[in-house]
């Protein structure tokens, strides 16, 4: 995790673009989310996104603004997302402030991804 910023990794998990955060998403860093969240999603052409958040150590309300905006972006197109890991601090911000009830939030990437139709090469842990 870096000392300071975002880390954002990413991958394709069959049609399920999967998006690892690390580190913290807040007003310094919700533009380096969001530009490469949407090169990703461009450039892998998939609807369905899977946003890993076990290693986000904080979240602010511009980190959810940039999370919701993704989210409206691909319902707007048909698509969906997930979130997947959170715990401590960020699980508390994602409950209080209700976007737990717009986007499904699963204890394992594993279960985020098979619930969006990725394939999680076997049984779901």
């Amino acid at each position: 995790m870096p000392a300071y910023g975002l880390e954002v990794q990413e991958e394709m998990v069959g049609r399920v673009l999967v998006l690892r955060l690390s580190g913290e998403l807040d007003v310094y860093t919700a533009d380096t989310f969001r530009q490469k969240a949407d090169q990703a999603m461009r450039v892998s052409g998939t609807r369905a996104v899977v946003l890993v958040l076990r290693q986000l150590a904080f979240l602010d309300s511009t980190g959810l603004g940039a999370i919701l905006g993704r989210y409206r972006w691909l319902q707007e197109r048909g698509g969906r997302m997930a979130l997947a890991g959170a715990s401590g601090r960020v699980k508390t911000v994602l409950e209080v402030s209700g976007v737990c009830r717009l986007i499904a939030l699963f204890d394992s990437e594993r279960r985020a991804v098979a619930a969006l139709g990725g394939d999680t090469g076997g049984e779901v842990a």
